[in-house]
């Protein structure tokens, strides 16, 4: 299976979810939305995709963006 996905950075502070839109999306598997830090992802032993998220969100605070084409793993 090959899966191909475009990923946007929007720098914004956090703000509320609403709780109606994480309902609309129950039927896909998921059931929680919330504000992720890399050492928060790294502390919590949830999985993510791409596997290594913390890792990406630290080069991204650093100013290292992944070029456009780059495999990030799943």
């Amino acid at each position: 299976m090959t899966q191909r996905e475009r990923w946007v950075l929007c720098r914004t502070r956090p703000f509320p979810i609403d709780p109606g839109h994480v309902a609309s999306l129950r039927s896909e598997g998921i059931h929680e939305l919330r504000w992720w830090s890399a050492e928060e992802l790294r502390s919590s032993g949830v999985t993510t995709t791409p596997r290594e998220l913390a890792r990406v969100l630290d080069g991204v605070r650093a100013g290292r963006l992944p070029p456009a084409d780059a495999d990030l793993g799943v």
